[in-house]
């Protein structure tokens, strides 16, 4: 019994940020590995056994191991065996704590998943090792089902990895812990890997979707809350799902899992969420025109080119696409790289030639482009398909991008577009709920519940000519 109130007193103490939920898993995590309820604490050996199911390279859970015996980066010696008190605290910090506790976390997994020190090599071997699990899993595929409409390439990792250590110095340079810290608030795609590590962790287990909803004490209402409390909740980082219509179901061959996870980050997270295809030159055929009848008026898009030298680049359009003489957009829009790195670039502020889309124009020039201005654009579709351009000497005035492409003047080998958020119904539809779930619909039939808005709907239209 006193074991027991000890036991309460410490979670009362190192975990009073948590809820009861969260105590409970960890409670239950903390015996799991330590394969009794009686153990106050558990060694390296049982900690590697109990993830090994995860598929992380040794060196990476032994670097786990060590960090939550280490709450801080002060150099203390990590324990051979990890004691119930700071195994709380530790979860504790890096569930609930501060930015600069999740960081200090990091650094010693950055530091004990290699020989020792923090540099460029082992902080690339520890964002490797999260990503793998992340995206390439027997977990990743249990709590992100949505993983498999992506397909997963290594070089896809890569390019991310990259990405993220740019700003670092690179080699054996060793890195401070307030370097690190820098680097993280640079970077908000960081901290919400790490979060989403950690989720997985400590709350994911061996349990499935709704169990760890229950644990982050998540309520789910309507369909639309349910899509952004997953999103911003559940999971700071997820792979968007693929929604396909009845007449376009294609995967990409330009976005794998890594890439995508990193755009969907890019994207304003109002929007962000759920993509659906609208156009791939591979289904639909090399034809502007069907791509523009496929883009227009949709609301906010991803468009991914490939050219003919194997660069893949783009633009987010955060308007919809249409037809005219003006420029159009907004701020919110963001041109990319995706091959041979992975590169964001955000408007300069210098003008608002954000968007601009013609066709069968007399005197400007017909075809998609983002940025610049009329025929030196930062990235050009010529609505003679197959061909465009992305000038910048020496860069982008909308974007401060520089050229995107293999070559000034490219030829396109494919190109994709993605609506991006809740696909935009057609203008003239009013849906009523009652038509989006039939099976609400039936359930308040069976229940007897009046259909308010059955009653007020305005009526079909008549299909007699008379």
């Amino acid at each position: 019994m006193g074991g027991g109130e000890s036991r309460n007193s410490q979670l009362a103490k190192y975990g009073s940020s948590l809820s009861q939920a969260e105590r409970e898993t960890l409670q239950k995590l903390f015996r799991n590995i330590a394969g009794s309820s009686e153990a106050n604490n558990f060694t390296c050996q049982q900690f590697q056994s109990y993830f090994s199911k995860l598929g992380l390279p040794t060196s990476f859970t032994n670097g786990l191991f060590k960090s939550f015996c280490t709450p801080d980066t002060k150099g203390s010696t990590p324990s051979d065996q990890l004691t119930f008190t700071i195994f709380i605290q530790t979860s504790s910090n890096i569930l609930k704590g501060s930015t600069s506790q999740k960081v200090s976390f990091f650094y010693n997994l950055c530091r004990y998943s290699g020989d020792g020190v923090v540099n460029g090599n082992s902080t690339q071997t520890a964002l490797s090792a999260i990503l793998h699990l992340l995206t390439n899993s027997d977990m990743c595929f249990k709590l992100f089902p949505e993983a498999t409409e992506w397909c997963y390439e290594e070089e896809g990792v890569k390019i991310l990895v990259e990405h993220l250590l740019s700003s670092l110095p690179s080699g054996d340079v060793v890195f401070s812990s307030d370097m690190m810290e820098r680097w993280f608030s640079n970077y908000d795609l960081l901290l919400r890997l790490f979060d989403t590590l950690v989720i997985v962790l400590l709350l994911g287990g061996e349990t499935i979707v709704d169990d760890v909803r229950k644990v982050l004490g998540v309520s789910m209402t309507t369909e639309e809350d349910e899509e952004l409390n997953t999103e911003r909740f559940l999971f700071p980082l997820k792979l968007p799902p693929i929604t396909n219509g009845p007449n376009d179901k294609f995967s990409s061959s330009l976005l794998d899992r890594s890439t995508i996870l990193a755009l969907n980050s890019f994207i304003p997270a109002i929007t962000r969420g759920k993509l659906y295809p609208l156009f791939s030159s591979a289904g639909h055929g090399e034809s502007f025109s069907s791509m523009c009848s496929r883009a227009v008026n949709k609301g906010p898009t991803l468009l991914v080119v490939k050219d003919t030298g194997g660069c893949v680049f783009g633009v987010y359009a955060a308007d919809s696409w249409k037809i005219g003489p003006q420029f159009f957009g907004n701020s919110d829009c963001f041109l990319f790289t995706l091959q041979p790195h992975l590169e964001v670039y955000y408007p300069s502020g210098y003008n608002n030639n954000y968007l601009y889309l013609q066709q069968n124009a007399q005197t400007l020039p017909n075809g998609m482009g983002a940025g610049g201005q009329l025929d030196y654009f930062g990235l050009w579709l010529s609505a003679e398909f197959g061909v465009g351009h992305s000038k910048a000497k020496p860069k982008c005035t909308t974007y401060s991008s520089p050229m995107l492409s293999s070559s000034e003047d490219f030829v396109i080998d494919s190109v994709e577009v993605w609506g991006v958020g809740t696909p935009k119904l057609p203008e003239g539809t009013n849906k009523s709920i009652l038509d989006k779930d039939p099976e609400a619909k039936a359930l308040l039939e069976m229940a007897g519940k009046t259909q308010h808005s059955a009653a007020i709907r305005e009526p079909p239209p008549d299909d007699d000519d008379g």
